[in-house]
């Protein structure tokens, strides 16, 4: 059995991730052993933005540290990376150090998948751990 994250996202950024424009997926948490092993992250487009389910997945095999005093020249890396602005990379900060996940390898689902596929009856809050799987994909 191979781990996977289910990540609950908002669609504007589902579609900036499944578009591979967006390459930093901003968490304030991470899963255990980002350093030394790749997750598949499936992306579960929240009901109030989206369809309720999941679109696509992405591997995510590296991360970075936000710091919210970074110099400059990071800053602006860290804004076309995430697809947001430095105000909204600052605010969702709140002064700590956060995850950048690294996307790669996006891909967008023929069919979207239900929670019920992965064996869950309500979406994580922030993220959480599911079972991989194998997917059709466009």
């Amino acid at each position: 059995m191979s781990i996977a994250i289910l990540l609950p996202i908002h669609k504007k950024y589902s579609d900036l991730i499944l578009n591979n424009e967006k390459k930093l997926e901003l968490r304030k948490t991470l899963p255990k052993d980002t350093w030394e092993n790749s997750y598949t992250v499936y992306l579960y487009e929240t009901k109030n933005t989206g369809c309720g389910k999941i679109v696509g997945n992405f591997i995510m095999n590296s991360r970075v540290l936000i710091d919210p005093n970074a110099p400059y020249y990071r800053r602006v890396e860290y804004e076309k990376e995430s697809c947001l602005t430095w105000e909204e990379i600052s605010q969702y900060c709140n002064g700590k150090v956060i995850q950048g996940w690294r996307v790669r390898k996006p891909k967008r689902f023929d069919t979207p998948l239900t929670l019920a596929d992965f064996g869950l009856t309500h979406a994580p809050q922030s993220w959480c751990y599911v079972e991989d799987k194998e997917v059709n994909e466009t």
